[in-house]
């Protein structure tokens, strides 16, 4: 999923503060006891520039978004597409391939939460 006109501003561990460690990357948070073994918890923030569509792909886990702003349309591998604003979220289950779908005219700013299992990229070519 890397593009250009896609940029991931944080990758912030589970129960840590945002404006004290962004742009860490994602700690392994078995130790406060908030993941299961094996897995991790990673909170990002995406900017999808107007114009860009995201290549389908698949997450190692479990992914909830919240769209910040702008919307997006999701083709999601089994189900119908669905359009997202500013305001919705969505869920998407481990390995299930997915893909921007109709690109926005306007920038959309994303807000993901990934639980994943530990050492596998973040997203995959699907």
């Amino acid at each position: 999923m890397r593009n250009d006109r896609i940029r991931r501003d944080r990758r912030v561990g589970a129960g840590r503060a945002a404006g004290r460690d962004a742009g860490r990357h994602a700690k392994d948070s078995i130790a406060d006891g908030r993941s299961e073994a094996g897995y991790v918890t990673i909170l990002a923030e995406a900017t999808v520039e107007a114009g860009t569509v995201a290549a389908r792909h698949t997450h190692p886990g479990i992914e909830t978004s919240y769209v910040l702003e702008g919307s997006i349309e999701l083709p999601i591998q089994g189900q119908p597409t669905k359009s997202y604003s500013a305001g919705e979220t969505y869920q998407l289950m481990t390995a299930t391939p997915h893909a921007g779908g109709k690109a926005s005219d306007k920038r959309v700013k994303i807000l993901s939460t990934y639980v994943v299992e530990k050492g596998k990229p973040l997203a995959s070519p699907a």
